[in-house]
């Protein structure tokens, strides 16, 4: 055996006598098979064969008369390399992201042209996709933007590798938000004296959860299409009223103090808090928050519905 310049040889007659340990070595990179001190036949992994298929199969150039303005309209950055890790390509997509001007990023090394690659995880995966073909898909933060997650897919590509990237900060963060509403919302329901439900635009019921249909002394589905004054005294329906047709009518969040009427006649004092659903100035509905307290809930809470 003999290593040249991270190229590794082996004789044949080395390669029969020791398949398996070779095999594992053509897994890292390449082993070249000598026949009388000459170069006969490379040991490869699949995945740099098909590295190698995929390379031969694409035109030459940029891409392609097909490919080229397919990545031009592409919303998710592309940049390419070669083995030097020299920009050969980017869309505008990519070159916005970076600030960069493509004619003066082309045929520069990707770390001169944005110093915050230097180092960092997506110029490891680059360098690994153009010398052994590897493929990786990936979330981590933007190596240029502090306090941003990017998520990276890198590849083979023409004599180098190629990234295709997606900021995913604003799906991270939704995420988070799900997750915290989701725990609000479970929290509100084992506090047991905090109902919610969610209202049409005509004030009527759409959800109802098990809260607050256990405060009114009905089963949730009972109160569905019925009116949120429906189930106040009828001394309190005009003022609620009021207070509803605020919010349905694209005003802001409020909250009052009223009474529910009890299925078995009887009066439970609360406070109901209202917010609409919809873009400012335009309701699409409500979410209703309904209290046994006259303290309130956390105005908070009225967004978790």
């Amino acid at each position: 055996m003999s290593v040249e310049l991270g190229r590794t040889r082996v004789t044949s007659a080395d390669l029969v006598r020791h398949f398996g340990r070779w095999q594992e070595q053509a897994a890292i990179q390449p082993v070249y098979v000598t026949h009388h001190g000459r170069d006969r036949q490379v040991l490869l992994s699949i995945a740099a064969y098909a590295a190698l298929r995929t390379r031969a199969a694409m035109p030459a150039g940029k891409g392609g008369p097909v490919l080229e303005p397919m990545l031009e309209q592409l919303s998710d950055g592309f940049i390419a390399v070669d083995r030097e890790l020299r920009l050969t390509q980017i869309n505008p997509a990519g070159a916005a992201y970076l600030q960069l001007t493509r004619t003066a990023a082309l045929n520069r090394r990707l770390v001169d042209a944005v110093a915050a690659f230097e180092g960092s995880l997506l110029l490891g995966h680059l360098a690994r996709a153009g010398a052994a073909g590897e493929i990786m898909a990936c979330e981590g933060p933007s190596p240029v933007y502090t306090g941003r997650w990017l998520s990276f897919r890198v590849f083979p590509y023409g004599e180098g590798a190629a990234c295709l990237r997606r900021d995913v900060t604003d799906w991270i963060e939704a995420g988070r938000q799900a997750r915290q509403d989701a725990a609000t919302v479970a929290a509100m329901a084992a506090h047991g004296g905090i109902g919610r439900a969610r209202l049409s635009p005509r004030g009527t019921f759409v959800a109802v959860d098990a809260a607050l249909a256990e405060m009114a002394g009905f089963a949730a589905d009972c109160l569905i299409r019925a009116r949120l004054t429906d189930i106040l005294p009828l001394n309190r329906r005009v003022a609620a009223s009021d207070e509803l047709e605020q919010v349905l009518t694209g005003g802001q969040a409020r909250a009052f103090d009223s009474a529910l009427l009890v299925n078995k006649g009887e009066e439970a004092m609360v406070r109901i808090a209202l917010a609409p659903l919809g873009r400012e100035g335009e309701a699409r509905g409500a979410v209703a928050i309904v209290t046994r307290d006259s303290g309130g809930a956390s105005d908070s809470a009225v967004d978790q519905f």
